[in-house]
């Protein structure tokens, strides 16, 4: 019976990519854990809150310069006839763009006088920063190459390297301070990304080219659209949080609440790669939505609940290897956090659905107005403390369900049965 059931578990892709996909994201969060311990020994807490805040910046920069590719490889590349086309002209236009995004960053900084960029080794904190940005920008579309290709086995080789590579780097970099802190980051990401190109040409006989595919634009350019914006919005929390409670409270505290918001991105790999790997599966056989949409449900919770129940329990004894100053600050942050983690579940699988449907404007307005309740309720509450930064994703998170299960549940219902009689009748 066992060996059966573990069979079974082996031969559902959604499982099993779902399972990578967890596990990759769990050895960066592991690795990352042992990493910021060993920051929070080698630099001080305002060092590392200027580290994390340019971190953040640099993902928000990404998304920006993304332009919904990210979800147009995934649902598209495995059915397509121009699968060369389509990826060499996601990674032209999202590299060039998130290094323009990055640059214009750079520079209001600079003239803003934002501590972020406040260093003695300006230029070289500016390279290492574009350097990053490209990195995060073309490992964003292999991934979800990978994904699309339900090979997340992959991602999983990748995120070791970068993981590995990251955790000896912070030693060698010291020297130039918090700079050290973002050029691990940078180097080690632009190791797998490398590992992760080579990976795409030899499996899958990708091409590079430096050309744009106008065709493939053309065929994808009202979903790429939708999920720019979506995705956009969906970015804006994570990475304006760190930011916020710098310019209101100080790089101290940044970094008192980055910490408790790292705890959490291990919670939220659950959901979201499930989410990930449900929205994979359906782009290949949609008819079977209903019967992949339970067994995300179902996997989503079984990890999440006992997942979340932890964190309640041994958060503060996981913040005590950073310092007692951590747990002073962070605990109940991170309390707040995980619970909110567990509402999320549901947006992720909402998102999902609406993507998957391509209810464009849904998607679009669902992912704004959850970034623009956590966003205005933190930068009101911010100066109340850490805790009330962390009730404002609560409060957000809430918020979304709420509206997706009053405006949305008639609609998705009737996809939900739709798809269901469209499978039966197959």
């Amino acid at each position: 019976m066992i060996r059966e059931k573990a069979l079974q578990l082996y031969r559902d892709t959604l499982f099993l990519n779902s399972f990578y996909l967890m596990i990759s994201a769990g050895i960066l969060a592991g690795f990352g854990f042992f990493f910021w311990i060993l920051c929070s020994h080698l630099f001080s807490a305002p060092d590392i809150g200027l580290a994390t805040s340019l971190i953040s910046a640099a993902a928000l920069v990404s998304s920006l310069g993304a332009f919904g590719f990210n979800n147009v490889i995934i649902r598209f590349l495995s059915s397509s006839e121009r699968k060369n086309g389509q990826l060499s002209t996601a990674y032209v236009i999202t590299t060039l763009a998130s290094m323009a995004a990055a640059t214009i960053f750079l520079f209001w900084a600079t003239v803003t006088g934002n501590p972020s960029v406040q260093s003695a080794h300006f230029w070289l904190l500016a390279l290492i920063f574009l350097v990053y940005v490209f990195a995060v920008s073309v490992n964003n579309i292999t991934d979800s190459a990978f994904i699309a290709y339900r090979a997340t086995k992959y991602v999983l080789y990748r995120n070791i390297l970068l993981s590995v590579l990251k955790l000896s780097l912070p030693l060698v970099l010291i020297g130039i301070g918090f700079a050290g802190i973002v050029g691990s980051f940078a180097l080690a990401t632009l190791a797998a990304c490398t590992l992760g190109f080579v990976l795409l040409i030899r499996k899958f006989d990708y091409r590079p080219s430096l050309s744009i595919d106008s065709i493939a634009i053309k065929e994808t350019r009202l979903f790429a659209a939708s999920n720019y914006g979506g995705n956009l919005f969906s970015m804006l929390p994570s990475t304006l949080l760190p930011l916020i409670i710098l310019s209101r409270l100080g790089a101290q505290e940044a970094a008192f609440f980055y910490m408790p918001m790292m705890i959490v991105a291990l919670l939220n790999v659950i959901p979201g790669a499930t989410a990930q790997s449900f929205f994979a599966e359906v782009s290949h056989d949609e008819s079977g939505l209903m019967t992949y949409f339970g067994r995300a449900v179902r996997h989503l919770f079984l990890l999440l609940v006992p997942a979340v129940v932890v964190v309640m329990v041994i958060g503060g004894f996981v913040l005590s290897f950073f310092g007692h100053d951590y747990v002073r600050d962070g605990l109940l942050p991170l309390q707040i956090l995980a619970v909110a983690s567990l509402v999320g579940a549901g947006n992720y699988l909402g998102d999902t659905l609406l993507n998957i449907k391509k209810f464009t404007r849904m998607y679009i307005f669902m992912n704004a107005l959850n970034a623009l309740v956590i966003v205005g309720l933190a930068y009101a509450e911010a100066p109340h403390g850490l805790a009330a930064v962390a009730w404002s994703v609560l409060i957000g998170q809430v918020v979304t369900l709420i509206v997706y299960m009053t405006l949305n549940r008639h609609l998705l219902y009737r996809t939900l049965i739709a798809s269901s009689e469209a499978g039966a009748a197959a």
